[in-house]
């Protein structure tokens, strides 16, 4: 009878060790470490905005402790829905990420349902109503795009525009603009008199600008890219028609290139970022010399996963595992300082992001205005 005891003793040790023995230093490690899953548009036609948010990222992740943050990148192929989805859902599923980075608040609408059923916040280094209106788990900073169809307004009126016409592609991203905008013409007496969505890649836009002409626009929002972008700028040129142009974010440096003459002009809005700190680093990592629009989107790569570092620290200070649930819930209240100013994902953020630019002799250059008085 002892003997049997003894053995039932020492099985019941065994099954003990196994089950509930201390967690290994490697598992400890891992439940420490931040995983960010990280969308960028590496091919397909948006990789020229892709390539400098890598760098930022690159630069932050190399001064940061290996075991404290891990990036896994994966290609959306310039917002390409479908490869999106997919790719969000391998670095949640597979990568198990924390938090999934997506440098486009374009891809939001596809990325809630995937994050929130998976309780995994989600980071758009731009900021916009339906973001706030997506509740738990959805970030926006850096850019306000509350803010910005409203500056390009009041820089309409600034020139004396008066008739103000919207040409939209048909994506969330161009889409978000048109409230603001519609609210603050409307606030400062100016009239909307045309607005058009077309598809992104849209090639013929003849028929347009002849409304345009036709309606007498004299102040046009057009927040285009790619194909319908080139098209529309071209097209407008070739009309000789004086109105005022602004394509918000959606033209970058490849696109100038391209337009050549046709791009002399056109206004947009850039984050503009004059720092010989980060053009040192630039140089110092990757060999090359970056300008300030260059530097303003390295800095928003840079700026996020610094922003998401210092959270993680936060949490394993306080003794806090760096989970989905815990990194979710300091994102709400921890702030930080970075080249883009001040980072608070609990709050809409209080810079605009970007200012108005012009094309001139095939490049931009800051457009100083001295906005008009509120109504």
């Amino acid at each position: 009878m002892r003997e049997r005891s003894r053995i039932l003793v020492a099985v019941a040790l065994i099954i003990g060790s196994i089950f509930f023995r201390p967690i290994s230093s490697a598992t400890a490690q891992e439940d420490q470490t931040l995983k960010v899953g990280a969308l960028l548009s590496l091919s397909g036609g948006l990789e020229q905005w892709g390539n400098y948010l890598r760098q930022g990222i690159e630069i932050a992740l190399s001064e940061e402790d290996g075991e404290l943050i891990k990036i896994v990148i994966e290609d959306d192929h310039s917002v390409d829905l479908k490869a999106t989805t997919s790719a969000a859902r391998r670095l949640i599923d597979i990568d198990g990420a924390d938090i999934i980075f997506s440098w486009t608040n374009a891809t939001v609408p596809v990325l809630t349902p995937i994050n929130k059923r998976a309780r995994a916040p989600l980071l758009s280094p731009s900021y916009d109503e339906r973001i706030a209106q997506s509740g738990e788990y959805i970030f926006g900073t850096l850019i306000n795009y509350s803010t910005i169809p409203r500056d390009i307004v009041k820089f309409f009126q600034s020139r004396g525009a008066k008739r103000l016409g919207l040409v939209l592609a048909s994506d969330s991203w161009s889409m978000g603009f048109e409230a603001p905008f519609r609210d603050e013409a409307k606030l400062r007496g100016l009239d909307v008199v045309f607005s058009e969505t077309i598809d992104p890649k849209e090639t013929e836009t003849r028929t347009i600008v002849a409304k345009l002409e036709k309606l007498n626009v004299d102040g046009i929002l057009a927040p285009l890219y790619g194909p319908s972008l080139m098209s529309f700028i071209k097209r407008h040129r070739e009309s000789r028609s004086e109105s005022l142009i602004n394509v918000a974010d959606g033209m970058f440096e490849d696109d100038i290139k391209t337009l050549g003459d046709a791009a002399e002009g056109v206004t947009a809005m850039q984050i503009w970022l004059e720092s010989s700190d980060l053009e040192t680093k630039v140089k110092k990592r990757f060999g090359e010399t970056a300008n300030a629009l260059q530097l303003g989107l390295i800095a928003q790569g840079y700026d996020c996963i610094k922003h998401l570092a210092g959270a993680a620290k936060t949490l394993r200070a306080t003794g806090r595992a760096v989970n989905r649930e815990n990194l979710n819930s300091i994102l709400k209240e921890f702030s930080s300082v970075g080249y883009l100013g001040p980072m608070m994902l609990g709050a809409p953020p209080k810079q605009r992001g970007e200012q108005v630019v012009m094309v001139e002799r095939g490049k931009y250059r800051l457009v100083n205005f001295t906005q008009p008085p509120q109504p």
